[in-house]
């Protein structure tokens, strides 16, 4: 996946310091207050608001957390301080307000304060709590009162303060660090605490004499120990700094502890949650962790051993419960760990210790499968520790295990004609090959291993870096075990010195079975495999994985790694987070520095990171750089003409050999394999130039493609040739390029009725279709000079052939040769040469290979045939390349063009969708063809019909008419905006264009004509968007700028958007009269207000509106420009209407409205019954009676008052939405005509109609009103008309 361009790190950079200035100028207020008496007090309650921007500002750091160092000792402090000024300032006796907006001020300190624990680390942040045993009794009675308010024995149900978790969080951290006091506890304890009763705690006995401090913590502490959240952390760390203090072990606190908590583990009550187990657990890990170098703990270490043993055996429900959460396994893992150091350092601690460590290793090596990724890692890690502990040969010992369990469920198969079998990682536990990639990783992290035992595991970790497999549903579950590798590498190269890794040799091939060893040093290896990691992964954490460990082992082992500063330059941290920058830039870049990263970068991208991968975007990029890579190598190579292209005939090979292994069914990896041959060879074509071809030419060239020689029987065949003459290898390269071609289309043609995805093979076969009509045409050129360079003799039963060099004149077709593509634009002369060369080529009997032609042609028409949407252009560019290769004597290209024509023409009706539609695109690239006549045309006795332009413009015009097809419609349109046909035949596409513009189709879908608006948009702006602009085009300016105005201005964006870049190129023939006017209005955004103003203004500017060119079609061109403004007016979302109204309103204001006026009136007369302008026309004259502009004409409104009573009469039936426009339009009137109008509506069977009369006449007049005109009469009526003032 691509990361984004712009990285989170490096924006958190830029706005760091603003955040940290917004948050330290923001704090002092949010925490304090000033008193009338001017000092400073505390708050009591803040915002909610307030608090959750103060944690926002935090949150980003999350990404960079050492970049809050500098500011914590001014931050927490701070906050530390205010929530003890809190907790002693008394509560208010007021009664609290706004309690769902606000929360205290404790709860609010203790939210950041646990941020800043999130973000920093809570043993960072503790550090900088006040360490006063003063604060112990104030911080122990607030979370004493608070857990009294959880229980519900003391909470102000009107207040709602009660603790929640993050107080309880915060103050049980400071407790804990509190207690590291030097001096005993029961000198810190209050004398009225001495008397406490000790608590009653299910398998705790206090020891005699224990302090009240003490008394107080231990249940608080095992009150939370079983919470759910993070308090429990808190929590343990307060239980274990009690536990661990000397005076406290001195009384027998460690010992009740230690006993209690195997106790609850053992026990069979009932009723307990998960989380009491993984917090007793947790307990358990902590003491023995601190009891670490010291004999604290070893008199418990064989029954606490014991006791999870027995639960990761047991099959109790209690053991079942326990081992059900990863969490506890987690911690159990933990405690093994420490179990087993501790014994490891005091062997006489537990007897058979021996025994003990081997079965706890066992134990670690089955947890590295475990489905929980924390299990894993706590396996991995405690594997190292303990491997760390052993002596070296155990230490092998335990990395032989680990090793020898990459080996579970690995096949080995014969595979791609190897002689050795293949690796197949297909059936192992990816979940396990994580956890053992992680253990090797810790492993050489802790440098646990000897360097002699490395190589191995580098092998296997090589083999974890391209570890990869798919899911059923298709994502991929490879990428932590790759991960995990990248770390071990890194790990690898900061451990082990430079001079212990130069004498370490890998194998060549990690997944061949006992494959050669490779000569390069291990570092150099492992270098080349982090380049192409970094390079090709598709997860973007593996890429930037690999450039750090690749940065690592280049810093560490200095002046090893070829072109390491270099490479390293390349392979930049944030140059490879987007995977397609990474591929087409880095892999390129770091290709070109040496031969060990080009063949790896090849041979990954031919892997699944290549070609092979899943997703077929990813596969074209692959194949994409598979060309550039080949030939930025090869020109590299080639320093001198005589210079081989060898590495493009080896790369050509290899993806040739791919091929023929291909079963029918992986049609994926033939897609990926086939377009990586089509950019060897596209990218090879840009270097066969003509000019390349003749300096050749002039040094000697053989070709090995002229010849099938037809020896007499018994004759003797001598050949001589020149010393000074060579092989040409340029033409070699043509002869492999075609062979190769022909293989793959071979089986193309063979297997396609059984292929799976068509349109991808389609996409693919038409690629190499394009590449290879330029090799067509040199392999014509170099079977020319082949025949000219060899001289048949014979004499008596021998024949003679000798070779001597033609001169550059004897090679007709040279002349000609010329490779136009229609990738690119092609001009007429272009399009002509390419025809010349092909007649010349009949002409001397070396027209393009047949066998190739004979596969090309039907593999076109099943390609063209699919019509499917995302092949359709490439299938069409293809076809019109190798129409330009067909000749037409014996009218081969004529019968081409006409079965094109034929097919673009057949339609079914209620047949497959978008029927034709990649004809209707070859032929608009072809169309030039038709009209290209030559004075060499073979004589066909003048009764041959050729294909002419009309033909084609008469089947486009078959083809729209016929069925309104929308997509087909959309696609001629598309098509001709980027032909020539447009500009030579403008008059013939105008009329088509014009109804394009005018489609609003619309069905379930929804209004389905936009497609077809957009695409004619497009044409119409091409049409005046060209370097000329002749009587022709002008006419059709003048019948297509009304409706392009209509366009850009109506309610959906994406046709506003072409609307505005036709209306620019309009604008950009006028910059005469206003300089820059096009650019200024393509700056602006097509829903903002200057938008829509400035094309309210284009009627008032004077090439427009006043030049003589174009004023008989201003006025039509108005009217359609306010069908479409209305719609945005009207219709379009809030922002739009909002913005094209604030226009309206000020291009009135400028005195123009009566240009908006006549406009909607000319759209009321001649669209009266169309519902999509009718009824907005009616609203814009609404909106205009609103704001008063249409009272301010002095004019006459008895044609609008005839419109609008038109405007409800219409035939058929009438909307609400018709109604209560006329409704509004007739209330702008205010004449008594319109009055009796919305008096006849009172009664109106429709509510919503008749409430809307009675609104209106109520506030024209102030009647109508206190009636139940639901259940009104005759009589209602009439008295309403009398209120108002009508005649009766």
């Amino acid at each position: 996946m691509d990361a984004p361009e712009d990285e989170q790190d490096v924006k958190l950079q830029r706005k760091a310091a603003d955040l940290i200035a917004d948050l330290s100028k923001s704090l002092g207020p949010f925490l304090w207050k000033a008193t009338k008496s001017g000092r400073s007090a505390n708050r009591r309650r803040v915002r909610i608001r307030d608090t959750d921007r103060l944690v926002n500002l935090l949150e980003p750091f999350q990404e960079d957390p050492q970049l809050l160092d500098p500011h914590l000792d001014k931050f927490v402090p701070a906050l530390a301080d205010a929530l003890l000024a809190y907790l002693r300032s008394p509560p208010s006796k007021l009664p609290e307000t706004n309690t769902q907006l606000l929360i205290p001020l404790s709860r609010a300190i203790c939210r950041l304060l646990y941020t800043f624990c999130k973000v920093r680390g809570e043993k960072v942040i503790v550090r900088f709590f006040s360490t006063e045993t003063r604060h112990l009794e104030l911080l122990l009675s607030a979370i004493e009162k608070g857990s009294e308010q959880e229980d519900g024995q003391s909470a102000n149900p009107e207040t709602g303060d009660s603790w929640e978790w993050e107080e309880r969080y915060i103050v049980l951290l400071w407790l804990s660090q509190l207690l590291l006091a030097p001096f005993d506890l029961a000198s810190i304890s209050s004398e009225d605490t001495d008397d406490i009763v000790e608590p009653t705690i299910p398998g705790l006995s206090w020891p005699r004499n224990t302090p009240g401090l003490t008394i107080r913590v231990i249940p608080l502490a095992l009150r939370y120990l079983s919470s759910s959240g993070k308090e429990r952390d808190a929590a343990k760390i307060l239980l274990v700094r009690v536990a661990m203090r000397k005076d406290m072990q001195e009384l027998g606190i460690l010992k009740a502890l230690v006993q209690w908590a195997l106790s609850s583990l053992i026990s069979s009550q009932s009723g307990r949650s998960t989380y009491y187990y993984i917090g007793i657990l947790s307990f358990l890990a902590g003491i023995l962790v601190s009891s670490q170098s010291t004999t604290d703990m070893n008199a418990y270490l064989e029954k606490i051993s014991r006791y999870i043993q027995n639960i990761f055996s047991g099959e109790e429900p209690v053991f079942k419960a326990i081992k059900s959460s990863a969490v506890a396994r987690k911690t159990m893992l933990k405690v093994l760990r420490t179990i087993t150091v501790l014994i490891i350092e005091n062997p006489d601690s537990i007897p058979d210790s021996d025994l003990a460590i081997e079965a706890t290793i066992d134990h670690l090596l089955g947890s590295l499968a475990d489905p929980s990724t924390p299990v894993r890692l706590a396996a991995s890690k405690a594997l190292s520790v303990i491997t760390l502990k052993l002596p070296e040969e155990m230490a092998v010992q335990v990395a032989t295990a680990v090793l020898e369990s990459l080996q579970k469920n690995t096949l080995y198969v014969q595979k791609g004609g190897h002689k050795r079998k293949t690796r197949d990682l297909s059936r192992v536990n990816p979940l396990e090959w994580h956890g053992l990639m992680l253990t090797m990783a810790h492993l050489l992290y802790r440098r646990s291993i000897p360097s002699g035992e490395l190589p191995p595991i580098l092998d296997a970790l090589r083999l974890g870096l391209v570890f990869e497999q798919r899911s059923t549903s298709g994502s991929s579950i490879g990428t932590n075990v790759r991960d995990a590798s990248c770390f071990g590498i890194w790990a690898m190269a900061r451990r082990y010195t430079t001079v212990d890794l130069q004498r370490l040799k890998l194998k060549n091939d990690v997944f061949i079975h006992g494959g050669p060893i490779n000569e390069s040093s291990a570092l150099q290896i492992l270098a080349t495999e982090l380049v192409v990691s970094a390079s090709l992964d598709p997860a973007g954490n593996i890429r930037r994985g690999s450039s750090a460990a690749l940065q690592e082992l280049i810093g560490r082992h200095p002046n090893v790694i070829v072109e390491g500063i270099k490479i390293v330059q390349v392979v930049d941290y944030h140059a490879v987070a987007l995977r397609s920058r990474a591929v087409l830039e880095v892999a390129l870049q770091a290709g070109e520095l040496s031969d060990h990263y080009y063949h790896g970068l090849l041979n990954a991208l031919l892997g699944w990171r290549g070609i092979q991968d899943g997703d077929a975007a990813a596969r074209r990029v692959a194949a994409d750089a598979i060309g550039k890579l080949v030939l930025k190598k090869q020109m590299t190579d080639i320093k001198k003409p005589g210079d081989t292209w060898k590495v493009v005939n080896d790369a050509m090979d290899i993806v040739g050999e791919r091929l023929k292994a291909l079963a029918p069914r992986e049609v994926e990896e033939r897609h990926g394999l086939i377009l990586a041959l089509a950019a060897i060879i596209e990218n090879f074509n840009y270097e066969c130039t003509t000019e390349r071809i003749a300096s050749l030419i002039d040094s000697g060239l053989e070709y090995p493609r002229l010849f099938q020689l037809d020896v007499p029987a018994g004759a003797e065949l001598q050949v001589h040739t020149s010393t000074n003459f060579g092989r040409c290898d340029l033409a070699h390269i043509v002869s492999v390029a075609l062979t190769q071609v022909c293989l793959a289309l071979v089986e193309v043609n063979i297997h396609w009725s059984s292929f799976r995805k068509l349109d991808l093979m389609a996409e693919s076969c038409s690629r190499i279709i394009i590449a290879v009509c330029p090799i067509l045409r040199a392999d014509c050129v170099f079977r020319q000079y082949e025949s000219l360079a060899v001289i048949r003799a014979y004499s008596g039963n021998r024949l003679s052939l000798s070779r001597y060099k033609p001169s550059k004149s004897d090679l007709t077709l040279l002349k000609y040769l010329h490779n136009p593509s229609f990738l690119t634009e092609i001009n007429h002369s272009e399009m002509g040469l390419a025809v010349k060369f092909i007649q010349m080529a009949h002409k001397k009997d070396f027209l393009p290979d047949l066998h190739t032609m004979e596969l090309i042609r039907p593999l076109l028409y099943n390609i063209l045939d699919l019509n499917d949407i995302d092949v359709v252009e490439v299938a069409s560019i293809a076809a019109a390349d190798v129409v330009l290769l067909i000749d037409n004597h014996d009218h081969q290209r004529s019968d081409t063009l006409w079965e094109f024509n034929r097919r673009a023409a057949t339609t079914v009706k209620g047949g497959r969708t978008n029927q034709g539609k990649s004809y209707i695109h070859a032929l608009f690239k072809v169309f030039p063809l038709t009209g290209i006549s030559f004075p060499e045309q073979y004589n066909d006795g003048n009764t041959y019909a050729h294909p002419r332009t009309a033909d084609l413009i008469s089947t486009f015009w078959h083809r729209w008419t016929e069925f309104q097809e929308i997509e087909i419609q959309a696609t001629i349109l598309s098509c001709l905006a980027s032909s020539s046909a447009l500009h030579t035949h403008t008059a013939d596409f105008v009329n088509m264009i014009g109804e394009g513009l005018d489609n609003y189709t619309t069905n379930a879908r929804g209004d389905i004509g936009s497609l077809v608006r957009i695409e004619a948009t497009k044409a119409a702006g091409a049409i005046w968007g060209g370097p000329t602009l002749d009587e022709i085009k002008l006419d059709a300016f003048k019948k297509l700028f009304g409706k392009v105005l209509r366009a850009a201005s109506e309610k959906l964006d994406r046709v506003r958007v072409e609307g505005q870049k036709a209306v620019a190129c309009a604008l950009k023939r006028r910059t005469d009269i206003v300089p820059n006017t096009n650019s200024i209005f393509e700056s602006f955004s097509t829903s903002s207000k200057e938008y829509f103003l400035f094309l309210l203004e284009l009627q008032t500017s004077d090439w427009l509106a006043h030049g003589s060119l174009f004023r008989d079609d201003a006025v039509e061109w108005a009217r359609e420009f306010m069908e479409g403004y209305i719609t945005s007016a009207d219709t379009g979302s809030e922002d739009l209407i909002r913005a094209s109204r604030a226009a309206l309103a000020e291009f009135c204001e400028m005195g123009h409205t009566a240009i908006v006026y006549d406009s909607l009136i000319r759209i009321l007369e001649t669209r009266p019954n169309e519902d999509r302008v009718a009824i907005p026309c009616l609203e814009a004259l609404s909106f205009l009676f609103d704001w008063g502009y249409l009272q301010k004409m002095n004019r006459s409104f008895d044609d609008l008052n005839r419109l609008v009573k038109n405007a409800m009469r219409r035939k058929g039936k009438i909307g609400i939405r018709r109604l209560e426009a006329c409704i509004k339009v007739f209330a702008g009137l205010n004449d008594p005509d319109a009055l009796e109008q919305l008096t006849r509506l009172v009664l109106h069977r429709f509510p919503t109609i008749r409430n809307a009369a009675i609104d209106e006449c109520f506030v024209l007049k102030g009647v109508g009103k206190g009636v139940n005109w639901a259940k009104a009469g005759e009589a209602d009526e009439l008295a309403l008309r009398v209120a108002i003032g009508l005649k009766i």
